[in-house]
């Protein structure tokens, strides 16, 4: 059989990364591909991201997600504020912890 199922789930777009299970994997270079993914997806559709091991790969990228959207965020119009490194880190940190 093949490693990942070929047939979805209703209502879920999905984006199948391949990538090494170690630690020190540098999973950010496969952000292009990721924005490009969340991009691109139908908007009634959920995205989901999951890290097949559990050794929080997908935290990583959606952790790198959250950073960007909170620097975009903080760098337009009415919305600028702080753009600290540790404001980003921080608030990018909640959202995704909250959210997971």
């Amino acid at each position: 059989g093949t490693k990942y199922p070929q047939e979805g789930f209703a209502g879920v777009d999905r984006l199948i990364i391949s990538g090494e299970d170690t630690p020190q994997y540098p999973m950010l270079r496969h952000m292009p591909k990721v924005i490009e993914f969340f991009n691109k997806k139908k908007r009634e559709s959920a995205g989901l991201l999951q890290c097949r091991k559990g050794i929080n790969r997908s935290a990583i990228l959606g952790i790198a997600l959250r950073i960007r959207q909170v620097i975009k965020a903080s760098t337009t119009g009415a919305s600028r504020g702080n753009r600290s490194p540790a404001f980003i880190l921080g608030t990018a940190w909640r959202s995704v912890s909250e959210n997971r």
